[in-house]
C-alpha cells in the first residue's frame, strides 16, 4: 500500500512538471473541419463516383451522414451474391474512395458483422456488414467500425472510417501506474431512470482492481478531430466507469459509465 501511495505522489509532481515544450508538435494528429468550397467539390467528386450511395460526407470529409433524398439512384436487380463476393466488392469500394475511407489498404478490413436478407416487395437482395475496429501497430482506434449496406450488387450505404495517418509517439510520458494516479480521488456520477444523481469516489482499492489497454482515441470538437493515444483504465463496482487518459500530458481525455443506470 505505502508503494502505491508513493507512485501516485510521485506522479503528481510528473504531471505537474511536464511542460508543453516536452511534447511532440506532431502530437496529437489533428484533422481540421473542411471548408464549405472544399466539401461541396469533395461530395460531387464522391456522388459521381458512387450514384447509388444514400449517404454523404461529413465536415471532415469522411463517409457519414445522408444524401438530399431522391437524388441517388436505385441499384438493378441482379443474380443473388455470395459472402465473398460481397465482401469483394466492399474492398473494392474501398479501394476506390480512399480520401472518403480512409482505408489506404483494404487488404487491411476485417468483418466482426456480416448478414443478409432479402427485400419485401421489390425482390432486391442485402448484405449488411460491420468492419473491425482499425488498428495500427496493434493499437484500436476507437470509433472506427465502418457499416456498409449492399442492395443487388450496388453499395447503397458506407457510415464511419479509419484514418489514413496517425502519429504515434516513440516514447510516452505517463505509464499504467502514473495513468491510474490521475484518477485517484476522482468523483464520478452516475443517473438513474427517474433522474436521480449518486456520487462514487475513486479510491486505491477500486485502482487496484482495474484493467488498463493502451488504444487511440479520437476527440471530435466543432472544427477538428484529435487522435490521442491513450490509456483506458476500466473500472469495475462500485465505481463502473472507462476513462481514457492521454498518455503525453496525463489528462482526462473521456469517461463513461459502464452499467446502465
Amino acid at each position: 500500500m505505502a508503494k502505491l501511495y508513493f507512485i501516485f505522489l510521485f506522479s503528481a509532481f510528473f504531471l505537474l512538471g511536464c511542460e508543453k515544450s516536452d511534447l511532440n508538435p506532431n502530437y496529437p494528429t489533428v484533422i481540421h473541419k473542411l471548408s464549405a468550397r472544399t466539401l461541396a467539390q469533395m461530395k460531387t467528386s464522391f456522388f459521381q463516383k458512387n450514384k447509388y450511395l444514400i449517404t454523404s460526407l461529413n465536415e471532415f470529409g469522411f463517409c457519414d451522414n445522408f444524401r438530399n433524398s431522391g437524388t441517388a439512384e436505385s441499384p438493378p436487380l441482379s443474380t443473388i451474391l455470395t459472402q465473398s463476393e460481397a465482401i469483394a466488392i466492399i474492398k473494392n469500394f474501398v479501394s476506390q474512395n480512399a480520401a472518403f475511407t480512409g482505408v489506404n489498404n483494404p487488404n487491411k478490413l476485417t468483418f466482426t458483422q456480416i448478414s443478409s436478407s432479402s427485400g419485401y416487395y421489390d425482390g432486391a437482395t442485402f448484405w449488411n456488414i460491420r468492419s473491425s475496429f482499425q488498428k495500427i501497430n496493434s493499437l484500436d482506434v476507437l470509433s472506427t467500425q465502418i457499416r456498409f449496406l449492399i442492395k443487388n450488387r450496388e453499395i447503397i450505404y458506407c457510415i464511419g472510417n479509419w484514418y489514413p495517418n496517425v502519429y504515434l509517439p516513440k516514447k510516452i510520458n505517463i505509464s499504467q501506474d502514473k495513468a491510474k494516479s490521475v484518477l485517484l480521488n476522482k468523483v464520478v456520477t452516475h443517473t438513474g431512470i427517474a433522474g436521480q444523481k449518486w456520487y462514487v469516489t475513486i479510491s486505491v482499492a477500486d485502482l487496484n482492481k482495474s484493467t488498463i489497454k493502451l488504444l487511440v482515441i479520437p476527440i471530435t470538437t466543432d472544427d477538428r478531430i484529435e487522435l490521442h493515444i491513450a490509456w483506458q483504465v476500466n473500472i469495475p463496482g462500485p465505481v463502473h466507469y472507462k476513462i481514457y487518459v492521454d498518455v503525453m500530458t496525463g489528462k482526462i481525455l473521456s469517461e463513461q459509465p459502464t452499467i446502465i443506470s
